[in-house]
């Protein structure tokens, strides 16, 4: 749910009925998207090429998984 939360964020537009809509499943996932798009992190991931797996595990560590 991170990861689409801020897939939404990114694309903008009406998003926050889908993202309202989330939150009443999982608001711990939306609350570390949006944390995550405000603070550019995936961006900040993404423009040093991390790996995949580092996006998970970042996440993951977030979540205490």
């Amino acid at each position: 749910m991170t990861i689409h939360t801020i897939y939404e964020l990114m694309r903008g537009g009406n998003c926050e009925r889908v993202i309202n809509t989330w939150k009443e499943v999982c608001p711990e996932g939306v609350v570390y998207g949006t944390k995550l798009f405000k603070d550019q992190t995936l961006l900040k991931l993404k423009e040093k090429d991390a790996p995949i797996s580092e996006v998970f595990d970042f996440i993951s560590d977030m979540h205490n998984i």
